[in-house]
């Protein structure tokens, strides 16, 4: 799934959206997770600290544990 947030010059994660979606259950814990995710601040030229805005790709792996 594809998402897109900003990301502030605190390190912070908000304004999480979907942009490509898998299921509701799935959209659900990915957004929450990558709000929980901390950056170091993105720099500008002069070395003060900027918001940036971000896509993230989150890639789910299905595991079948029947068989155990």
């Amino acid at each position: 799934m594809i998402l897109e947030c900003a990301v502030g010059v605190n390190g912070a994660v908000r304004d999480v959206k979907v942009i490509k979606e898998l299921s509701p259950t799935l959209n659900d814990a990915a957004v929450e997770a990558v709000r929980q995710w901390r950056y170091e601040a993105a720099r500008d030229a002069s070395g003060q600290a900027v918001e940036v805005q971000l896509t993230i790709t989150v890639a789910f792996m299905l595991h079948d544990d029947a068989g155990k």
